[in-house]
């Protein structure tokens, strides 16, 4: 933890059987992200979830993007629109806001792409835009039950 606080990212896995506390040792973890200021994002996935593409990181950016659930559609659009040109990249808007399931048409750019490319432009965009968060303030980003991920 305190690597991460001096800035330097780390990536943790946690696994093992049922019962033997894997839960625990998250909310401990948890517990000193709070303490330690770090901004928490977290998403999960879902048993029944494998055809739900992108569905933790869509979780992840509205906890990023600070989504409310009675914040209506255009608003949430407005708000991803800045942060994608935040980073330069407004021309992709499209792309994350189709992952978080907002009504975002696709343009000439993004229509264009075939699905693999998509697919590595999305994760491109995710991890910019998380790393662009994280230099402005440490930045714990928690996916629950990984091995219910979809392929993407």
């Amino acid at each position: 933890m305190r690597d991460v606080l001096e800035g330097q990212g780390r990536t943790l896995v946690i696994s093992g059987d049922s019962g033997i506390g894997k839960s625990r040792l998250v909310e401990e973890i948890l517990s000193e992200a709070i303490v330690g200021d770090l901004d928490v994002v977290d998403g999960a996935c879902l048993s029944y979830g494998r055809t739900m593409t992108y569905h933790p990181w869509a979780e992840i950016l509205r906890a990023l993007f600070g989504f409310s659930m009675d914040q209506n559609p255009q608003d949430r659009i407005q708000t991803l629109t800045q942060h994608m040109e935040a980073i330069e990249q407004a021309l992709f808007t499209p792309l994350i806001g189709q992952v978080m399931g907002l009504p975002v048409e696709d343009n000439d750019l993004t229509r264009d792409l075939d699905a693999k490319l998509r697919r590595q432009r999305v994760l491109d965009l995710v991890l910019q835009l998380l790393q662009t968060r994280s230099d402005e303030q440490p930045l714990l980003v928690l996916i629950e039950d990984a091995h219910w991920a979809d392929d993407a």
